[in-house]
């Protein structure tokens, strides 16, 4: 009796998501016309992630905090 032919199919790899790490050309990030920039919100987000103790996990939440925080004028 013949054993089946195992049929092997490499699998290309994946493409990693997108990181905060992942570089970004600057025509990639869209300009703003109002509001905080990319870069003051920028800032400020890293401030409030010394402030915690540079504590690891927090990047997206400091983020909107840091545009709330600039867009509502207390930054």
């Amino acid at each position: 009796m013949k054993q089946p032919r195992k049929v092997v199919r490499e699998i290309p790899p994946r493409k990693p998501a997108s990181t905060p790490e992942s570089t970004l050309d600057e025509a990639d990030v869209p300009k703003r016309t109002d509001g905080p920039s990319h870069e003051q919100i920028a800032r400020r987000a890293n401030e409030l992630y010394l402030e915690r103790g540079q504590m690891e996990g927090h990047d997206v939440e400091d983020w909107l905090r840091a545009e709330n925080e600039l867009t509502m004028g207390r930054g």
